[in-house]
């Protein structure tokens, strides 16, 4: 009998020696956390999603959907390949680098979505659009280019009336065993564009034509990238092109 009582006693203070380590746990947990409610946490900013890209050339602030954008804008600093770019300054008070965006043709409509899904030539069927700071002017672009046309190249310049376009057939300027078709247009002896569109010769055809020109008034150097089968709407395009940039300009320093 004895036995018997002593290990039932022996039993309800194992119990109740257990039930007291769950209410010290409880207990802790409850402080733990009332105190961790009272420790003021450092307050984190608040950021929003800027649906623009923004930035200055020539001290003009020019400012874009991002819709329009694959990828980022490089800002003055350094290069996006070089380690800390990150800690360049940005937004509309920073210097643009470079801005590529893409459009429709001709609506000039976002076209991102277009770029990544290009068709089964690997071509993108709207505007590609690059605007930087003035680098040089196309006579330079004219002046690089022609190092790779050679002087018998260079005696068979013609002038396309159809599309008001000079013409000649040389090699580069990407590959010296390639060929191109350079295009220009000149007023007053001043070359004012410049289209250039390679020859791929696995593929036996034109690979995307690049128009440079240069927008004066924003001392800003623009190429836009199209379709070979669209050179006879360049002037269209040039011109659709110049008004899409003006269009993002909102003020000035």
């Amino acid at each position: 009998m004895q036995t018997i009582l002593f290990n039932l006693f022996t039993g309800v203070w194992q119990l109740l020696r257990a039930l007291a380590l769950i209410l010290i746990l409880i207990h802790g947990w409850f402080s733990v956390r009332v105190a961790w409610n009272w420790v003021e946490s450092p307050k984190r900013e608040r950021v929003l999603y800027d649906p623009y890209v923004c930035g200055q050339i020539s001290g003009y602030i020019l400012r874009y959907s991002r819709s329009y954008v694959v990828f980022w804008p490089e800002y003055e600093g350094k290069s996006s390949w070089e380690p800390g770019f990150i800690y360049n300054k940005t937004g509309c008070d920073a210097n643009l680098r470079s801005l590529w965006m893409f459009t429709s043709w001709p609506e000039m409509k976002p076209r991102v979505k277009g770029w990544f899904s290009r068709n089964r030539m690997g071509e993108f069927d709207g505007l590609s659009i690059v605007v930087r700071p003035y680098l040089k002017s196309i006579q330079e672009y004219l002046a690089h280019a022609s190092k790779y046309i050679t002087a018998d190249e260079l005696s068979e310049v013609g002038y396309m009336k159809d599309i008001g376009l000079f013409h000649v057939r040389g090699t580069g300027p990407a590959w010296r065993d390639s060929s191109s078709e350079y295009y220009w247009a000149q007023k007053n002896g001043e070359v004012e564009h410049m289209i250039v569109c390679p020859w791929l010769p696995v593929q036996n055809r034109h690979s995307m034509c690049t128009a440079t020109f240069i927008i004066s008034e924003l001392e800003a150097e623009v190429e836009v990238e199209f379709r070979f089968e669209m050179l006879g709407q360049w002037r269209e395009i040039t011109n659709a092109s110049i008004d899409f940039i003006n269009g993002g300009l909102i003020g000035s320093n």
